[in-house]
C-alpha cells in the first residue's frame, strides 16, 4: 500500500478494545513481531492494575509485561468510566484513528460504545473491519430482548468484511446475529504459549511431591475447578458432588477467588470434606501451570460461559475435561475423539455419574487427557497470526496474482 510519500507500506490494523485483555496481548505481540502487518491497540481506558470485582482482587497480570506493539490509551487511569453502554465511550477515538490512518479494524464485540464508534469511523472512511466476541446459544434468553439485540447486532454484522468465530456454538451465535457463510472465518483462541506450553515436572516423582503438598496422594484422582468463585460459575455444585463420592479416592482443588469463597469453605466443613478439598485462591498466570499439570481433570460446572480460556489451558496441560452443557466450547471438545465428558448443568447426580466413570476407568481418563492435549495443539499463536494476516491482506491488498 502506498504512503503519503509514495513508498509502499504494510497494511495497518487497529485492534479496538475497551481495556487491555490478557488473552489478546500474546497474539498482538506476535503479530507485531512477525512484521507482515502494522498493528496498534486502541484501548477505551488505560489499565495497569485491574480491580476485578468478580475475583475480588486488584490484579496485575504477569504475562507479557513488556510488549513491542504500540498502544493508544484513550482515557487516563483516573477517569471514571460512564455507566452502562457508554462506559467505554471515547471522545478521542476518531481523532486518534484519523492520525494513525488504519487500513483495517478489528472490533471486539458490539455491546460497548467504543465498538460502535469504531464501526462508524470505518464506515465513514470506507475501511474494512472484522468482528469478534465470545457469544454462544446455549443459555435461554428473553425472546423479546434477544430479538431486539439481534437486529441491532445485524446492522453491524452484515456490514463487516469478516466475522471471526472460535468454535461451533460461537459460529451459530454469529449466524443468528446476521453473519453470512462467506463472512465467517475460524480463528483459534490462544492463551500465552510462553506460560502454558512448558513442561513443569521433569519426572512423575516430582509431580507426586508437588501433589503431596496439596494433600493428594499418588492414587488420588484430582479435579481442579479453575475460575472465579461466583454464582454463574456454580462452584458449589463441584463441592456437593463430593457427597456422592465421599468413599472414593477423589479430591478437589479450587483455583480462584470470589464472593463465594467463604461459603464454600464453610460448606466443605459441614460436609465433612475438609480433607478432600483445597482452596488455592487466586493465582497469576505464571503460577497456574504447576497446579494444572499436577491435577487429573478439569471440572467446569458453569451455568454461563461462552468460551472459557481455562478449558483450553487445562487441555494444553494434558487434563481430561468434565464440562457442563452450558459451556460454550463443549461441542468442540466432545467431538470424536472426545477430550472428556459432559453433564447437565446443575444436575449433581449427572456430574457424579460422569466422574464415577473416570474413577472406575482410569485408562479412559488418560485417553481423554491425551485427546485433549492433541486437540489443544490446533490452538497456537502462529495459527492465529497466519489466518488473521491472510484475511487482512485479502481485504487491503487483494489476492496474489501470478
Amino acid at each position: 500500500m502506498a504512503s503519503k510519500n509514495g513508498h509502499l507500506r504494510k497494511p495497518r490494523v487497529a485492534w479496538i478494545l475497551t481495556h487491555r485483555i490478557q488473552y489478546f496481548v500474546n497474539l498482538i505481540d506476535l503479530l507485531h513481531q512477525r512484521g507482515n502487518i502494522e498493528i496498534s491497540l486502541f484501548l477505551g481506558c488505560a489499565t495497569g492494575s485491574i480491580n476485578d470485582k468478580e475475583f475480588g482482587k486488584m490484579i496485575d497480570w504477569d504475562n507479557r509485561t513488556l510488549t513491542s506493539f504500540p498502544e493508544h490509551f484513550l482515557q487516563s487511569p483516573q477517569d471514571k468510566p460512564l455507566p452502562g453502554f457508554l462506559k467505554s465511550y471515547s471522545s478521542s477515538l476518531a481523532s486518534e484513528l484519523d492520525k494513525w490512518q488504519p487500513d483495517y479494524l478489528y472490533i471486539n464485540g458490539y455491546t460497548d460504545a467504543i465498538a460502535w464508534q469504531a464501526f462508524l469511523w470505518a464506515r465513514s472512511h470506507r475501511k474494512p473491519f472484522a468482528l469478534r466476541c465470545d457469544g454462544d446459544t446455549l443459555v435461554k434468553k428473553n425472546a423479546l430482548k434477544s430479538g431486539i439485540r439481534k437486529k441491532i447486532a445485524a446492522f453491524m454484522t452484515t456490514r463487516a468484511d469478516k466475522v471471526t468465530f472460535q468454535g461451533r456454538e460461537n459460529k451459530i451465535f454469529w449466524q443468528q446475529n446476521g453473519a453470512s457463510e462467506p463472512q465467517l472465518e475460524w480463528v483459534p483462541c490462544v492463551p500465552d504459549s510462553e506460560v502454558y506450553r512448558k513442561q513443569i515436572f521433569e519426572t512423575s516423582s516430582d509431580r507426586d511431591v508437588y501433589r503431596a503438598k496439596l494433600n493428594a496422594q499418588k492414587a488420588d484422582i484430582v479435579a481442579v475447578v479453575n475460575g472465579k468463585l461466583i454464582d454463574r460459575k456454580r462452584p458449589m455444585d463441584a463441592l456437593e458432588v463430593l457427597v456422592k463420592l465421599k468413599d472414593r479416592n477423589f479430591k478437589l482443588w479450587f483455583l480462584g477467588s470470589g464472593e463465594l469463597e467463604q461459603a464454600l469453605s464453610k460448606r466443605a466443613i459441614e460436609l465433612g470434606a475438609g480433607d478432600k478439598v483445597q482452596f488455592l485462591g487466586f493465582k497469576n498466570q505464571s503460577e497456574i501451570p504447576d497446579i494444572l499439570q499436577a491435577a487429573d481433570f478439569l471440572l467446569h460446572p458453569s451455568a454461563l460461559d461462552p468460551w472459557p480460556y481455562s478449558i483450553l489451558e487445562a487441555a494444553i496441560s494434558g487434563l481430561a475435561l468434565v464440562l457442563s452443557n452450558h459451556t460454550g466450547s463443549y461441542p468442540d471438545w466432545m467431538a470424536a475423539p472426545p477430550a472428556g465428558s459432559v453433564f447437565r448443568c446443575g444436575d449433581i447426580e449427572d456430574m457424579a455419574r460422569v466422574i464415577k466413570g473416570f474413577l472406575d476407568n482410569p485408562a479412559n481418563l488418560k485417553t481423554c487427557a491425551k485427546n485433549a492435549r492433541t486437540r489443544a495443539s490446533e490452538y497456537t499463536e502462529s495459527a492465529f497470526c497466519e489466518i488473521f494476516e491472510a484475511l487482512v491482506l485479502r481485504a487491503t491488498v487483494g489476492p496474489k496474482t501470478h
